[in-house]
C-alpha cells in the first residue's frame, strides 16, 4: 500500500503544472541574415514627389541580445516574454536605380553606393505572447507580438553621374513592428537550459536627418524592413 501511495505521489508531482511553470532570463548571440530595405521612397530638395529606388541591400552580421519570460502555473503552455536585440549592418556595394516621375515620362538615374560607407543600426525590443509544449528533454515553443525598433541609418559617400558625392548623413527613427519567433529549449541542468531560435521582424522605417538635406539634396529615405535571424543562447530557469 505504501509503495502504491508513493508511486501516486511521484506521478502527481511529475505531472503537476507547477513542474513546467517558471520565470526565466536568457542571453544569446546570433546571425542576422542579409536583408533588403524594400519599397524605398526618396525625399529631398529638388527631388520630385514619388521618387523611388531599387531595394537597399545590407550584409549579414552577428548580433547579441537578452530575454526575460514567464510561463504560468495554471496554463503551463502559455506565457509572456520580452526580448532586446542589438545589431549593426553594413550597406553592400551596389548600384541603386532611382526612378523620378517628371510630368508623365519616367526618367531613370543610377546611384552607385560605396561598400562600407553606409550602415543600419537597430535596437529591437519585442513583447510576445508565448506558447510551448512542456517537455523536460526538448521543449518546442513559439510566439508572436509587437516590436519597437530604434534604428539609425548612416551614409558617407557615393558616386553618381561619375562624381563622388559626400553625404555624411545620419538619421534615426523609432518605429513599431511585428515579431514572430520559434525555437527549442533543451533540458535544463542546474537551472541552466540552452535554446536555439529563429525570428522574423517586419517594420517600416522613415529616415529624415535633423540636419536637413545632404549635398545631393536627399533629405529622407523611407522603406520596408524585413529581417530573418537565427540565434542560440543560455537561459536561467528559476
Amino acid at each position: 500500500m505504501k509503495r502504491v501511495l508513493a508511486l501516486l505521489f511521484v506521478g502527481m508531482v511529475f505531472n503537476s503544472p507547477r513542474l513546467f511553470a517558471e520565470p526565466y532570463i536568457g542571453v544569446h548571440g546570433g546571425y542576422l541574415l542579409p536583408l533588403d530595405l524594400t519599397s524605398v521612397m526618396i525625399a529631398g530638395t529638388n527631388i520630385p514627389p514619388g521618387t523611388t529606388s531599387t531595394p537597399i541591400h545590407y550584409e549579414g552580421t552577428g548580433f547579441w541580445g537578452a530575454t526575460l519570460g514567464y510561463f504560468t502555473y495554471g496554463i503551463p503552455w502559455l506565457g509572456i516574454a520580452a526580448y532586446v536585440d542589438v545589431s549593426k549592418q553594413n550597406q553592400t556595394n551596389e548600384t541603386l536605380t532611382v526612378v523620378t516621375p517628371v510630368w508623365g515620362p519616367i526618367v531613370s538615374t543610377t546611384l552607385s553606393v560605396n561598400s562600407g560607407t553606409g550602415t543600419l543600426s537597430v535596437v529591437e525590443t519585442d513583447f510576445l505572447v508565448m506558447f510551448r509544449y512542456p517537455n523536460r528533454y526538448a521543449e518546442p515553443y513559439g510566439g508572436f507580438g509587437v516590436a519597437i525598433l530604434g534604428a539609425t541609418r548612416t551614409l558617407g559617400t557615393a558616386t553618381a553621374y561619375g562624381e563622388t558625392i559626400v553625404y555624411n548623413v545620419s538619421a534615426s527613427t523609432v518605429a513599431p513592428g511585428l515579431n514572430v519567433r520559434a525555437g527549442i529549449r533543451f533540458a535544463k541542468r542546474w537551472h541552466v537550459a540552452p535554446y536555439i531560435e529563429w525570428k522574423f521582424t517586419l517594420s517600416e522605417f522613415s529616415f529624415f536627418p535633423t540636419g536637413g538635406a545632404s549635398s545631393s539634396g536627399i533629405s529622407g529615405v523611407k522603406g520596408t524592413f524585413m529581417s530573418n535571424s537565427v540565434l542560440g543562447g543560455l537561459s536561467y530557469v528559476y
